[in-house]
């Protein structure tokens, strides 16, 4: 999940269905919504050699996916997550 992120090479998901992709933040990408509700856990997986992000919301089971162009975003990259509206929200990073 990323919010405002800087950039033009910016991939994410973000609420009210947006999606960043170069830097651009688009609704109805591929039919991605956005159904973050308080309390979800998020598995955010990244895959640097297939360069794709996948973003599953544990409680719907919904998955999503991006292909990063690596044209346009090339390594290295940088994870932004960003927690907007969240009160008591965090983050765990499993390797």
């Amino acid at each position: 999940m990323v919010t405002q992120p800087t950039g033009k090479t910016s991939y994410g998901f973000a609420g009210e269905d947006g999606v960043w992709c170069d830097g651009r933040c688009m609704t109805k990408s591929n039919g991605y919504k956005s159904d973050f509700e308080a309390n979800d856990t998020i598995e955010l997986f990244i895959n640097c050699d297939q360069r794709k992000i996948r973003m599953t919301n544990e409680q719907t089971r919904s998955t999503h996916t991006l292909d990063v162009d690596m044209a346009k975003c090339p390594f290295p990259w940088k994870l932004s997550v960003g927690l907007l509206h969240s009160a008591g929200g965090r983050i765990r990073i499993l390797s």
